[in-house]
């Protein structure tokens, strides 16, 4: 998937509805697509849902009804399922945050070990579940951890990049901590063809 980036909202300034979109060629299956999309992030008090409202425009330039079908139960679920792009709660410099879905430039302390890390690479022909949190000052300590799952599915069949960073401040600014990174299965993103595991 191609992507070039056509516009970004200021993310810095953390209030009202962030916008980004996008716009490149997509490989589903075994056919090409055009794809168009805008993503709002959209707040709702501490939390924010990050919609991704997308048009597919086919190799004949007609519009795609992919993504769009609402005909069943289950098409109307994955239809509004598509749409989701993730759901977090605060943002990722607060003491308390989490997201869930669609990771982006994650980086975990100071970028040492992991830093812009992603899970869209292969979106949206393939759609990752990942888990990103941040919890600072535990119990009013100075203490706190970060960490990352790239994908949900992945780890339940026993494969997935994990990430984890215990941190804390030792003398005024200057901060401390330990990070850990592991591909639990380096060979689960590669494809078997000839099914002999």
């Amino acid at each position: 998937f191609l992507t070039l980036p056509v516009f970004s909202s200021a993310q810095e300034q953390n209030t009202g509805t962030n916008y980004s979109g996008s716009m490149g060629s997509v490989t589903v299956g075994q056919e090409q697509f055009y794809r168009l999309s805008v993503r709002p992030d959209i707040p709702i008090g501490r939390w924010g849902v990050a919609l991704d409202v997308e048009l597919f425009i086919e190799a004949n330039g007609k519009f795609s009804a992919r993504g769009w079908k609402f005909g069943s139960t289950t098409e109307i679920f994955d239809s509004a399922l598509r749409k989701l792009y993730y759901v977090r709660y605060g943002r990722p410099d607060d003491a308390t945050f989490f997201k869930i879905g669609a990771l982006d430039q994650v980086t975990l302390g100071y970028g040492l070990i992991m830093a812009d890390y992603r899970n869209t690479l292969q979106y949206p022909g393939i759609k990752k579940t990942g888990l990103q949190f941040r919890f600072a000052e535990l119990g009013g300590s100075r203490f706190g951890i970060e960490g990352m799952l790239n994908n949900v599915q992945d780890f339940q069949e026993g494969g997935a990049l994990i990430g984890f960073r215990a941190f804390g401040r030792a003398i005024g600014k200057l901060e401390l901590g330990l990070t850990w990174v592991k591909d639990l299965d380096q060979y689960s993103g590669l494809r078997d063809g000839d099914g002999d595991g």
